[in-house]
């Protein structure tokens, strides 16, 4: 993907996905 075309709310918010994906399994 293109990191710059996120800010840094939205990398936040792609962070906070994954993590959630990691604990729910």
């Amino acid at each position: 993907y293109e990191a710059i075309e996120f800010s840094p709310s939205d990398q936040m918010g792609e962070l906070m996905k994954h993590l959630e994906a990691k604990l729910k399994g």
